[in-house]
């Protein structure tokens, strides 16, 4: 399902802006034993102020944590933990706040938005951390994220882009956004575990966002609980907004987003194996809001329980295949394509069990074939628009056809019991034993 402007409270954690460094005060607490590169926190501490790694250290948290509270007639201003130069890294350390008072941040100079790692122009690593409770109580102000990597242009150019890994973290309680990379960028995001605040009608939040030319990859994070309750807008389990072409989206577990995998305004990006279940809207979206959805490889996905599966938006989300999918039990359609999609390709889909319509072609110039399409509650397949070619699909056993068809389009070597609409062949060549058999499921590579 598409709700026009869903996207653009989830998305816009975004804007540019020159960041201030604070001054150290007299609140910090936090004890240090420097050696070489490295500086190890020795005991558990608070800061009213951002505490700066030096350029090209490691800040070895040494399972101790930071907790930010506000200075004395002020509020707190910035990161908690935040690079001084072109390089740093972070690990075994544990980032809290408390009971920070209510303030909006703008992104203007000086950026003193909240977040709790922020690495600002520069590469290096986040590993091991726990990063919780990054906000200010029930509030709608667009910031708050836990973990943030940015780099200016935000144009989708790359003079200097920044490598930096994200690896093995805990992020929850976010205000914002549990892990953004803003700019030029490369990041390799993997095995975290991100968890938003749940439903929530004050912000529209999103776990593992990736904008603004962002290029990276995102594997085998277990990401839940963003969903913004008054649905005008909505919330990314993973966003992709404006990205860099080939970002690579794999094994990942998504539940409890507006939307699990929000592709708005990326390209060439391999979207594989993935579980996303329980989405208020899709559990996979191409969207075309952020820019063109162009040449996606959407494949071995398993989408379920979501209102619907796989849904594909607007006249710029062209060339997509959507391929070897598992796409069950979701309540208003399995996999959709339309508001001006063009010429996308759906192959080889298992679309089982979905409470309204199995597949539902509303675009032209798309190719749906060999895709199986069985006991969903509506129509198994439904095709409108012009110059679709359907060929060599099953549907059987839908609850109010199997195939319709409205419009000029080409129907080869389809199996079928009914179909409405002319023409359709529905042949019935292939033995129904061997359909029985056939899985509801794909197993992932």
């Amino acid at each position: 399902m598409r709700i026009t402007s869903y996207l653009f409270a989830a998305a816009l954690l975004l804007a540019v802006g020159v960041f201030a460094v604070p001054a150290a005060h007299a609140a910090n607490d936090c004890v240090f034993n420097t050696s070489g590169s490295t500086m190890k926190l020795m005991n558990d501490c608070t800061t009213d102020a951002t505490i700066l790694i030096p350029d090209g250290f490691l800040l070895d948290g040494n399972s101790h944590s930071i907790t930010a509270v506000d200075p004395d007639g002020g509020h707190f201003l910035g990161a908690v933990v935040m690079n001084a130069g072109s390089e740093a890294h972070v690990k075994d350390l544990s980032i809290t706040t408390d009971s920070l008072a209510n303030v909006c941040d703008g992104s203007g100079s000086p950026d003193n938005r909240l977040r709790g790692i922020l690495f600002l122009s520069a590469s290096g690593s986040i590993r091991n951390n726990e990063v919780l409770a990054i906000n200010q109580g029930a509030s709608g102000c667009q910031e708050g994220n836990a973990i943030e990597v940015r780099n200016a242009p935000f144009d989708g150019t790359h003079p200097d882009t920044q490598e930096v890994l994200i690896v093995s973290n805990v992020v929850s309680q976010y205000q914002k956004g549990g892990i953004v990379a803003n700019g030029d960028v490369l990041v390799a995001v993997k095995n975290n575990n991100v968890t938003g605040l749940g439903p929530v009608n004050y912000i529209a939040q999103n776990g593992v966002q990736l904008g603004f030319g962002a290029a990276g990859v995102v594997s085998g994070n277990t990401i839940s609980g963003n969903q913004y309750t008054p649905m005008t807008f909505g919330s990314g389990g993973i966003l992709l907004y404006a990205v860099e072409d080939g970002v690579v989206v794999k094994q990942n577990t998504i539940d409890g987003s507006d939307v699990g995998i929000w592709m708005a305004g990326a390209s060439d990006a391999y979207v594989k194996s993935n579980v996303v279940s329980n989405s208020t809207f899709d559990g996979i979206a191409l969207d075309d809001q952020g820019g063109d959805v162009a040449d996606n490889n959407v494949r071995n996905n398993v989408t379920e329980d979501n209102d619907s599966g796989i849904g594909l938006y607007g006249s710029a989300t062209t060339n997509n295949n959507i391929q070897d999918n598992s796409i069950e039990n979701n309540t208003t359609v399995g996999l959709f394509s339309g508001f001006g999609a063009f010429m996308n390709r759906l192959f080889r889909n298992i679309v089982s069990f979905n409470l309204g319509d199995g597949i539902v072609v509303d675009a032209d110039s798309h190719l749906i074939d060999e895709n199986q399409a069985l006991n969903n509650a509506g129509i198994g397949i439904s095709v409108s628009g012009e110059d679709n070619v359907v060929t060599e699909n099953v549907a059987l056993d839908n609850g109010v056809s199997d195939i319709e068809n409205v419009g000029d389009n080409e129907y080869e070597d389809n199996v079928c019991d009914t179909s409405s609409g002319a023409p359709v062949d529905c042949g019935g060549a292939l033995l129904l034993e061997s359909v029985e058999t056939l899985p509801t499921t794909q197993a992932f590579e």
